[in-house]
């Protein structure tokens, strides 16, 4: 399962999970949140991850927001970005290929 930009609580509202069905999930997963994402905090989705099992694999987009949209200032385009989505999702499915 591949979870893009997870929402993971409502923006301003990290105290508001919406996490108690992830550790049902009992197939491979990657997530990829931008390290802006308000609808993701990281230290609040680290601690989620923590409950999770070995089948979940966490991937942060430095200075991404929701969208995947970076700002100028970071020196990356979001085309860079989606690029980056396109290669760590590539190599995740092709590491489930050869288990």
């Amino acid at each position: 399962m591949l979870l893009l930009a997870y929402p993971l609580h409502p923006p301003g509202q990290p105290e508001k999970l919406r996490s108690s069905h992830l550790g049902a999930i009992r197939v491979p997963v990657l997530c990829l949140n931008g390290t802006k994402d308000p609808f993701c905090d990281r230290s609040r989705m680290e601690d989620v991850l923590s409950t999770l099992g070995a089948n979940w694999r966490m991937h942060w987009i430095e200075g991404a927001d929701h969208s995947f949209h970076v700002l100028k200032r970071s020196g990356r385009t979001n085309r860079d970005v989606l690029g980056e989505v396109a290669e760590v999702s590539s190599a995740w499915l092709e590491g489930l290929r050869s288990t």
